[in-house]
């Protein structure tokens, strides 16, 4: 790893805290220095999760009829584990919050590597720091909601589709497509849709080498 990458490795981590800090403290500020998500299914899912550790899965109150009332069945049982394992009361809210600056990190590495391998060399950055200082992405990272981990998956996918396009092999991308369609309803059409990408993997080569001609140039003004 070179010292570019390690240099782009210390932005994603510092901006990342930074927007994080700043998300948190704005919150805290409206709130009268009382921690919470700006949305009422960030606490469905902690009320789920209560319930299928304490032995009633699918019941928002024990005795209830069973029913899906959450959108990410894998942001589910991340936040019941959690849960398991010792992150209640206000600590379980920590773990939600802590899952979106991570996956804000790691999304914005992914974007990186994603923009470079079809870009080309020195465009990835850019890019990356557009999509951490996004007001919109920023909310909807840390509010406690299982967007950080759907859209970590879906950049995963596209990016060990196009690893995996290399190596002629799609075992990661298969399994990360899995994932995908248990994180949200929409994973399902795009997870499959990826998959039967891979039928067409040998002309989508071509494409890409294609893709890697587009440096500098006109291609910049595509990053915003």
């Amino acid at each position: 790893m070179g010292p570019f990458y390690k240099r782009s490795g210390f932005v994603f981590v510092l901006l990342s805290l930074l927007v994080s800090a700043v998300f948190i403290g704005g919150s805290n500020w409206f709130t009268d220095g009382h921690p919470t998500f700006p949305t009422d299914d960030s606490y469905i899912y902690f009320q789920y999760a209560r319930q299928l550790v304490s032995g009633h899965p699918f019941q928002y109150n024990t005795g209830d009829a069973p029913t899906t009332g959450m959108t990410s069945f894998l942001y589910w049982i991340t936040l019941s584990f959690g849960y398991l394992i010792g992150f209640r009361g206000p600590l379980l809210f920590l773990l939600a919050f802590l899952i979106g600056v991570a996956g804000l990190l790691i999304s914005a590495w992914l974007m990186y590597r994603i923009v470079e391998a079809l870009v080309g060399a020195g465009a990835g950055l850019p890019a990356a720091v557009l999509f951490l200082v996004n007001g919109q992405i920023v909310w909807g990272y840390l509010s406690g909601l299982e967007i950080p981990l759907f859209t970590t998956l879906l950049l995963f996918s596209v990016l060990s589709f196009l690893r995996d396009m290399e190596g002629k092999t799609y075992k990661r991308t298969m399994v990360v497509c899995a994932l995908l369609t248990i994180s949200r309803p929409e994973g399902v059409v795009l997870g499959c849709s990826l998959a039967l990408l891979l039928l067409f993997a040998g002309h989508l080569r071509g494409l890409k080498e294609g893709l890697k001609g587009l440096q500098k140039g006109w291609a910049w003004v595509l990053l915003p």
